[in-house]
């Protein structure tokens, strides 16, 4: 019964969506657009790898996106554009676990596939973004987008580096232990 979803998983999966919606709102009411792009993925890939690793279990990606997405909607986003970040946040969710999968299965390491989840489904932002707003104004941007998905890519490479050393470091903590282990 290991892969039982249990009541602490959707705990963990509140408190990581709230620390990093909280985080966002912070990063984009101080800083300008694309340093909170900056940031707020950074993070977004960051809690969203580490609470992967501490509960491992399919559909937590796709759970926490969607949470987050729920956190982050504003009276602005109650439009067509808050729509498209719920839809691009869970398609984010749903490559991760896709390719979280198919890595898993070709490489046998977790870690690895971890890592190589995070990058692509960070590199496909900007393009499931510009797909969903508008594919004529994609196609007449090509390099600006080329740019961001590399952007986006190095983010997603070095949150979730970051992620697995914290991870590796904290997997024998106590706490974590308990969190994993306890039966109810």
């Amino acid at each position: 019964m290991k892969n039982k979803v249990k009541i602490r998983d959707f705990v963990l999966v509140l408190i990581a969506s709230a620390i990093c919606a909280i985080f966002s709102f912070l990063s984009s009411a101080f800083l300008d657009f694309q340093m909170s792009y900056i940031v707020s993925l950074f993070l977004f890939v960051l809690l969203l790898s580490v609470s992967f690793c501490i509960v491992s279990k399919s559909g937590f990606a796709i759970l926490f996106s969607f949470v987050f997405a729920l956190l982050t909607f504003g009276f602005g986003d109650l439009g067509i554009t808050g729509f498209n970040k719920l839809i691009t946040l869970v398609l984010f969710a749903a490559v991760f676990e896709l390719m979280f999968f198919f890595f898993k299965i070709v490489t046998k390491k977790v870690s690895l596939s971890v890592v190589l989840a995070s990058v692509i489904s960070s590199a496909l932002i900007p393009l499931m973004i510009g797909v969903l707003l508008s594919v004529n104004v994609l196609l007449s941007l090509v390099k600006n987008v080329l740019n961001l998905v590399l952007l986006s890519f190095l983010i997603g490479f070095i949150a979730s580096l970051i992620a697995l050393v914290v991870w590796y470091y904290t997997k024998t903590v106590k706490l974590f232990l308990k969190f994993q282990y306890f039966k109810r």
